[in-house]
């Protein structure tokens, strides 16, 4: 990770990274199926992505039109490489929808992105998430007595058959864990040779 966060503006080699981790990323941007295939073909076999990810439930939609913090739009296609699921010149953009358009149908995300599997997925906090007001908005927030924002490094809105993404509607936060599968290669990459 050190070498990654030096190199920024460097890709990094293939199979070279254990883990990757997406917290409250992949909603900005604007191009979500590159990220993927990017973290397929940087992952080495057995490697993690970690991501956590809003959940764009109606209490999250209610909460993001009461403070204009963020966006949501649903008819965005975050599995197509073409087309932009929110601005692509601005890094602060967001469509709070990407999340639940890739993973609330874990069999469409399977057959996109075979690399990956779900090793672990569930439901966060709510509030805690406004409350933040993110790296440069300032929102109106509830004050929650105890309550701590902390950072899980086992963070995604993805999903299990057996815990749906969306079941409980109050919740803003999901994560989740995929892991590189080996034996899958990445979708457009060369087979590998032994």
């Amino acid at each position: 990770m050190d070498a990654a966060l030096s190199r920024a503006g460097e890709p990094c080699a293939e199979a070279s990274v254990d883990v990757l981790i997406a917290n409250n990323v992949v909603h900005h941007l604007a191009y979500p199926d590159r990220f993927f295939r990017g973290a397929a073909r940087v992952l080495r076999p057995g490697g993690h992505l970690l991501i956590q990810e809003c959940n764009c439930s109606w209490t999250t939609r209610i909460a993001l039109r009461a403070t204009g913090h963020e966006g949501y739009d649903f008819s965005a296609d975050p599995f197509d490489p073409t087309r932009p699921c929110n601005d692509p010149a601005d890094p602060w953009s967001a469509n709070c929808a990407i999340p639940n358009l890739l993973f609330d149908d874990l069999r469409r995300f399977g057959t996109r992105y075979p690399e990956f599997a779900v090793v672990d997925s569930g439901m966060s906090e709510f509030f805690v998430k406004f409350n933040s007001g993110g790296v440069t908005a300032t929102v109106p927030y509830l004050p929650l007595p105890g309550a701590r924002c902390t950072l899980s490094m086992s963070s995604t809105a993805c999903s299990s058959p057996s815990r749906p993404v969306c079941s409980r509607a109050s919740a803003a936060s999901c994560y989740g864990a995929f892991s590189r599968q080996s034996g899958h290669p990445v979708a457009g990459s060369a087979p590998a040779r032994s």
